[in-house]
């Protein structure tokens, strides 16, 4: 019967974990509004998120198969089930100090994105027009090529198309055709 439950648990779970690490791999969870939102207010410090969706797969991913790799091993279910939780936990604080590392490296550069203004750059990613989206243009900024999220008030501005930047929001630029 536990062995049954935790399948039941690890399948899902594992699915699901799988998708998000393809999507995540060929840049479709867009990490500002993708995989990564706070289900509650689980914030230790500035940017460590304990419960989000993506911790919670992979609590109940690393609990299914910790807890079916230990069921054939030992009748005690009650400590299955404790180094199942331990282990999942573990995983989860360890994917999320990840996560905040890697967030923090993103934004701990020495560019400021207010120093973009009245440059020009190329489209990465087609800027979709009449500010219905975001693209992504690289501009050259003290001989470092810098990436960032881009939207335009006028028409849309196809991938390899010059650009300016116009003006800079929190975490995106204003481009205009340059």
């Amino acid at each position: 019967m536990l062995e049954t439950v935790l399948w039941f648990i690890t399948i899902p779970a594992s699915i699901v974990f799988v998708c998000m690490a393809v999507a995540t791999f060929i840049g479709a969870d867009h990490g500002d509004h993708g995989f990564d939102h706070d289900t509650s207010h689980g914030e230790f410090d500035s940017g460590f998120k304990m419960l989000t969706f993506r911790n919670f797969v992979v609590f109940f991913t690393m609990f299914g198969w910790t807890g079916l790799a230990m069921v054939r091993t030992t009748e005690n279910r009650f400590l299955i089930f404790i180094v199942a939780l331990l282990v999942a936990l573990v995983m989860m604080a360890a994917v999320s100090a990840l996560f905040l590392f890697f967030q923090r490296m993103v934004h701990s550069g020495n560019i400021d994105i207010a120093s973009a203004v009245g440059k020009n750059g190329v489209t990465y990613l087609t800027v979709p027009g009449n500010k219905a989206g975001f693209g992504k243009v690289v501009v050259e900024i003290n001989s470092q090529k810098v990436e960032y999220k881009a939207s335009t008030e006028g028409d849309t501005i196809k991938t390899g198309e010059p650009v300016k930047i116009l003006s800079c929001q929190d975490q995106y630029v204003i481009v205009a055709r340059g």
